[in-house]
């Protein structure tokens, strides 16, 4: 709707950790807005890890949900290979 990219923010959270907040940022002329993609077999389907090519931290989905049931999204700073239930995504096109 936006058109916008996907970027992760320079600085952590306030969420006592380390991690990134992720948000739509309309241009894109730094590594920020770059992700690449690590393929993982989880039970019999293809995931797929996303990394922030400046930050190597994992895309995930946050823990705390809104009155709407959405999450927002962060830039896990920590190990997540082994962990595809958790931390990848499958991705079906439209």
């Amino acid at each position: 709707k936006y058109n916008q990219y996907l970027k992760m923010s320079t600085t952590t959270c306030n969420c006592n950790s380390r991690d990134r907040v992720v948000y739509g940022g309309n241009s894109a002329d730094s590594t920020r807005e770059q992700w690449f993609f690590q393929p993982a077999k989880y039970e019999n389907d293809v995931l797929f890890f996303i990394y922030n090519r400046e930050f190597n931290d994992a895309l995930e989905l946050g823990t705390i949900v809104n009155a709407s049931g959405d999450r927002k999204a962060v830039g896990h700073d920590g190990e997540v290979a082994g962990l595809p239930d958790i931390y990848s995504w499958f991705i079906t096109p439209f």
